[in-house]
């Protein structure tokens, strides 16, 4: 199964690109967010990390392949489908802020931000932070313009940990937003804490 696919832009649609990979044009749907972020890279070598799947029809199963910069911004896209009303070709037009926006707006319950996504109404919008919610902060701490870096190990710290941390930042004035931005960049780079007041002590020097 694909998994990435590095080639040159032949042509760009609404919500899809055309690859070519030695002579073979492979057509990859994107969503709007990713799209824009190769705008200015028509006839130049890109390499997207790619997401599979079959789209079922009565005679026949279509493959269809669908494209983004990182991994990281594939598996957030993972956990927006994991919601039982919402499709692959839904999600791909859906998608039309920075997926860190996305995820902001989830865990802080913006409604009026989902509600203004293609195809995501009041009944989806609920779904959706109903489930996710809580969930997404690690894509929280990408703002726009910075770097992804997908190749980080996974970080697993018991929830306890960073519940106790976001407490403690919560009294002390940070936003909810802030608070799970700086408690994850922190934990990135220091994967193996221990204890609630390490990571506490760690945020505090970041600063605001």
């Amino acid at each position: 199964m694909l998994s990435r696919i590095t080639g040159k832009i032949l042509e760009f649609s609404e919500n899809s690109v055309i690859l070519d990979l030695h002579g073979l044009g492979f057509e990859i749907l994107l969503p709007t967010a990713i799209l824009k972020t190769l705008e200015n890279k028509m006839e130049e070598p890109v390499t997207l990390v790619l997401y599979f799947y079959l789209q079922i029809t009565p005679s026949r199963g279509t493959p269809v392949l669908i494209g983004f910069n990182t991994e990281l911004e594939r598996e957030f896209f993972e956990h927006f489908i994991s919601i039982a009303s919402i499709g692959p070709k839904t999600a791909v037009k859906s998608l039309i802020y920075p997926f860190s926006q996305i995820a902001r707006a989830i865990d802080t319950g913006d409604e009026s931000l989902l509600k203004s996504m293609p195809g995501i109404g009041p009944r989806k919008v609920k779904e959706i932070i109903a489930k996710l919610q809580g969930k997404l902060s690690k894509f929280v701490v990408l703002e726009e313009g910075e770097e992804v870096i997908s190749d980080r190990r996974p970080v697993f710290i018991p929830t306890d940990i960073k519940n106790e941390t976001l407490e403690v930042l919560l009294q002390l004035q940070y936003t909810k937003t802030e608070a799970l931005k700086k408690i994850e960049k922190v934990l990135h780079i220091n994967p193996d804490l221990k204890s609630s007041e390490e990571l506490i002590n760690l945020v505090l020097k970041e600063g605001r």
